[in-house]
């Protein structure tokens, strides 16, 4: 879900029916319609108005960001607040070069199950890179050409290693929801049962500056049911009027 303050709109993707919603916001009625879809309800596809089933939105001046997970790419749609019809065209891709392919891959460019999406007030969008075990930046995103390449990586040392099934300081193992506050970074790290806070991260694979969930940045506990431990976060969430850090759980991913 994401909040288009400027020009009073909310997105929802709506992962199984294969499509984002906006709504007018604020919603000042239970149950209230979209406006408007992007994607085809029900229908599942790879081409330049179709979405196979869409984990995650940001919108940034006005464009909006859909991840497109099934099919290994980001969608950009400018101006989405002024669509005026359902299934719009999208105007921009990260992942593929194109708006047919769907291909995976471990690089710079490419995706393996694109999850959440988060933009920061400078325009750098981050997204989790799921079966890549990584976290990618895209610095100023609306101005990324298609395919373009990411500018950093977290959770792997580089854009091309992919280390699977490690917990340590630095390492993500199938992380799904990420948030950014400010310059800091917080992402669900889904397979290790904890969340990590990285603090105005500049390097690849840098170290992570602090962990909610486990008592150490070495140990992956996920079946001790106590306040302290968190199992198979998906989602995060930072609001930023107190600074308080909200954990979504859910138990399939």
């Amino acid at each position: 879900m994401a909040i288009d303050f400027t020009n009073n709109k909310l997105y929802v993707a709506d992962y199984y029916n294969q499509r984002v919603l906006r709504f007018a916001y604020p919603i000042t009625s239970n149950n209230p319609s979209a406006e408007r879809i992007f994607g085809i309800t029900g229908s599942s596809g790879c081409t330049r108005n179709q979405l196979a089933y869409p984990a995650g939105v940001a919108v940034y001046m006005g464009t909006l960001w859909v991840s497109d997970c099934y099919n290994n790419r980001i969608l950009k749609f400018n101006n989405a607040h002024l669509a005026s019809t359902d299934s719009p065209n999208a105007d921009g891709v990260l992942g593929q070069t194109d708006y047919t392919s769907k291909t995976s891959g471990i690089s710079a460019s490419k995706f393996n199950y694109a999850g959440c999406l988060s933009i920061d007030a400078s325009g750098n969008m981050w997204v989790t890179d799921g079966q890549n075990n990584r976290a990618l930046k895209f610095n100023d995103v609306n101005n990324k050409a298609n395919g373009g390449n990411a500018d950093l990586v977290l959770g792997q040392p580089n854009f091309t290693t992919n280390n699977g099934m490690v917990v340590n300081q630095s390492s993500l193992y199938k992380p799904y929801g990420i948030t950014v506050s400010g310059t800091t970074v917080w992402v669900a790290d889904y397979g290790m049962s904890r969340v990590l806070r990285f603090d105005n991260p500049t390097t690849n694979g840098v170290n992570a500056n602090g962990v909610l969930g486990q008592i150490n940045f070495v140990t992956s506990q996920w079946d001790v049911q106590t306040h302290c431990f968190i199992q198979m976060p998906m989602f995060v969430l930072i609001r930023t009027v107190h600074y308080t850090c909200l954990i979504l759980k859910i138990q399939e991913y």
